[in-house]
């Protein structure tokens, strides 16, 4: 494999945490708002290090209870906040002048918005490096109900708000890519705040495989500086592989069953599941070379037995030759996706999702304090591959 391939591999297969906190030659503060497990984070510490920088995670932020051991645990950030942004950023994101922002005044600031920043930064420089991935389910095109229209698509402008309060150099937002239909206009009206607090803006589209994620995963990501103009294209174009990575390699030199930990508790299918499954892993009749991966209709349940359903993939078996699928909550479900292990009979495990989500083995999701497997499994699937961020934030910090 090339040089760039195997660092990947062996820094995925890689059980001790590499050094972050030692002195550099430069010094960056980072918040990580809606952080999930750290993705985002993690993939900043990783450019910054590639660059000889040291980033200190000064603030992490998200309501999910399953986040915060996670996040402290990799990250140990100054501080952590499970309360909900908007009581805390709670000003208008529209209302950011630009003469404001210039001149330091605190007129357009609230009484909730000055006390936050002063906990945060208890008299210590601003925050240079802001990123976020506000909740994206109600623009996820899975999302039939409000798709869209969920309240919850305007935390996406807190982003801009929190810049107002806290002047970060370099920002990084990732979203699925339905946030740029949303109804309200949200990411328009996110970039022109951030435009008129003198931030250069790039938005676009990344394709996972393209720069070596083992999954299809697609994400819009909008980045901003005020040192200079990013490219997310110049930034995609310089990591793409020439070679898609497999889901087998995304588990290349994974050790299973590793100290019984609750990241490889295999899921217990019930019986018509099992069926389902054990029938992809027979080798067709009519063939004895070829494989199955899909389900015949009659084998499906009823709501999946037509030729006209929308996720087709739905109780599928992973291709163990291409890139996996986009990993979801539901990935240790068969009928959430293509979720079906290609070589045991048996849906992923929650290391296997991990893994194909770009997660070293050394990282830690908070599985030896009593987290159940639902949060576990939500706290991967939610998470935004690291090396998504590592290349943007290598744009950023260039």
């Amino acid at each position: 494999m090339d040089p760039h391939e195997a660092f990947d591999l062996a820094w995925l297969n890689s059980d001790r945490k590499p050094r972050y906190g030692h002195p550099r030659k430069e010094k960056l503060r980072l918040a990580d708002l809606f952080c999930g497990a750290g993705g985002l984070t993690l993939g900043v510490l990783e450019a910054a290090r590639a660059l000889g920088i040291q980033v200190d995670p000064v603030l992490g932020a998200d309501l999910d209870p399953s986040v915060e051991r996670a996040y402290r645990g990799n990250f140990v950030p100054a501080c952590f906040v499970n309360r909900p942004l908007q009581e805390l950023i709670n000003g208008d994101p529209d209302l950011v002048r630009i003469h404001e922002w210039e001149y330091g005044t605190e007129t357009c600031l609230t009484r909730e918005e000055i006390t936050f920043r002063n906990e945060v930064l208890k008299d210590e420089d601003g925050i240079d490096f802001l990123v976020g991935g506000p909740p994206c389910q109600g623009h996820s095109n899975l999302n039939n109900h409000t798709r869209r229209e969920d309240p919850k698509n305007q935390l996406y402008g807190r982003m801009a708000r929190f810049a107002l309060v806290f002047k970060p150099r370099h920002i990084l937002i990732e979203n699925v890519h339905g946030a740029a239909h949303d109804r309200g206009g949200i990411m328009d009206k996110t970039r022109a705040a951030l435009n008129r607090l003198g931030y250069k803006i790039d938005t676009a589209i990344v394709k996972g495989e393209e720069i070596g994620v083992p999954q299809t995963r697609h994400r819009i990501f909008m980045i901003a500086s005020r040192d200079r103009k990013p490219s997310i294209v110049n930034a995609v174009a310089s990591h793409r592989v020439e070679e898609q990575r497999s889901f087998d390699w995304s588990q290349r030199g994974l050790q299973a069953g590793r100290n019984g930990s609750p990241l490889d508790i295999v899921t217990k299918p019930k019986p018509e599941t099992a069926k389902r499954i054990a029938w992809l892993h027979q080798v067709d009749a009519a063939d004895g070379k070829k494989k199955r991966y899909d389900l015949p209709n009659g084998l499906r349940p009823d709501c999946h037995q037509n030729d006209t359903h929308t996720y087709k993939s739905v109780y599928g078996r992973i291709r163990e030759d291409r890139p996996a699928p986009t990993i979801t909550t539901g990935f240790t479900v068969m009928g959430q996706g293509r979720f079906v292990h290609p070589h045991e009979p048996r849906t992923l495990t929650p290391r296997e999702g991990a893994r194909i989500q770009f997660f070293p083995n050394w990282f830690f999701f908070g599985e030896d304090g009593g987290i159940s497997k639902k949060a576990l499994v939500s706290l991967i699937g939610n998470a935004v591959p690291p090396k998504m961020a590592y290349v943007l934030a290598l744009e950023l910090l260039r």
